[in-house]
Formats: structure tokens, C-alpha cells, sequence
């Protein structure tokens, strides 16, 4: 086998320590470029757990507007049959009272 020269050798390891470089600037991109989505994803899902608990949160108080007016309404029903009970009381007094 026939022995490369010494310039040949120089030059290709000069290729490789280029390639090299050029390799650890690019791996340096990337992992630039990875720290800033890691920190966007990290920011995106605390923007959306806290939409989710304004959400819940919401929720929450509609439920409470729910049950609080069908209490309301279940007050009023109240309200409305004792009325007329009350009515037919002085209805059923009044001809009582006509009748005898």
C-alpha cells in the first residue's frame, strides 16, 4: 500500500477539524433552539393550566347561579301554592259563610 503524503493527511484532518466545527456549531443551534421551545412550551402550558382553572372557576360560580335561582324558583312555587291555598281558604269561608 502506498503511503498518503504528509500534505494530503494535514489537509484532510484540516477538512475533518472544519467539519468538526461546523458539526458543534450546528449541535449548539439546536440546542439553543431546543431551550427556547422547551421554555415556550413550559410558558404555554402554564397559560393554559391557568385558563383551565379560570375556566373551572367559572363553572363553579354558574353552578352556584343554578342551584341558588332553583332554590329561588322553588321559594316562589312555595310562595304561589300557599297563595292559593290561601284563596281557596277564603273562597271556601266566604260561601261557608254565605251558606249558612
Amino acid at each position: 500500500m502506498k503511503d498518503t503524503n504528509p500534505d494530503e493527511r494535514t489537509l484532510a484532518q484540516l477538512k475533518l477539524m472544519y467539519e468538526i466545527k461546523k458539526l458543534k456549531a450546528e449541535v449548539e443551534q439546536l440546542n439553543a433552539q431546543t431551550s427556547r421551545l422547551n421554555r415556550e412550551t413550559e410558558q404555554y402550558l402554564v397559560n393554559v393550566s391557568n385558563e383551565g382553572i379560570k375556566l373551572a372557576t367559572e363553572k363553579l360560580k354558574l353552578e352556584a347561579e343554578i342551584l341558588k335561582l332553583k332554590e329561588e324558583t322553588r321559594w316562589h312555587k312555595v310562595a304561589v301554592m300557599g297563595g292559593l291555598c290561601g284563596a281557596v281558604l277564603a273562597l271556601i269561608v266566604l260561601v261557608w259563610r254565605l251558606a249558612f
